[in-house]
């Protein structure tokens, strides 16, 4: 099996006052491990979502299916799902109402997308003691960066329920 790593600098999770990291934000460490245990604690894959779709970010929507976080190496591995318009062609379709963490059999090409989420994983490994995040891309996998800004920004906006400041108008 072959894989090709990009990797990328992480510092604030895009948190920033100008140049310099905004205070009173958590750390990427932090907002990983609070992002699994979310995403592990969520009923249903169908339900993981954090964003909406649309100009701004991406046309279909990212679903986490796993991760998993290991003190003693201070690094993680977060698996996202990447979702496209149709099971049309070598599409993979991930059960929608499986657990995260306990993801069933994905089917490849031919499924019911009722019961099926079309697209691809995508795959990230975390490495906090050098900042650094990469992008981990197999044959049957996609590429993903914009996906996981997007779902780490909606995540911190309307999911990390410890760091979502409510407002009333």
């Amino acid at each position: 099996m072959e894989v090709t790593a990009t990797a990328y600098r992480i510092n604030s999770c895009h948190y920033k006052n100008g140049r310099v990291p905004a205070t009173g934000f958590p750390s990427p460490k932090e907002v990983v491990e609070e992002l699994i245990r979310w995403g592990k604690g969520t009923s249903a894959i169908e339900n993981t979502f954090t964003y909406a779709t649309g100009l701004r970010t991406t046309p279909k929507q990212t679903y986490f299916v796993d991760g998993y976080y290991d003190a003693a190496s201070n690094e993680a591995v977060v698996v996202l799902w990447k979702e496209v318009n149709s099971n049309k062609g070598d599409i993979y379709g991930l059960p929608r109402s499986d657990q995260p963490g306990a993801a069933g059999e994905v089917q490849k090409n031919t499924f019911d997308i009722k019961k099926y989420i079309p697209g691809f994983p995508i795959y990230f490994w975390f490495r906090f003691h050098d900042n650094s995040l990469i992008a981990l891309l197999f044959d049957h996998s996609e590429r993903g960066k914009s996906n996981l800004e997007n779902y780490v920004d909606g995540f911190m906006r309307h999911r990390a329920g410890k760091w979502v400041a409510v407002t009333k108008d």
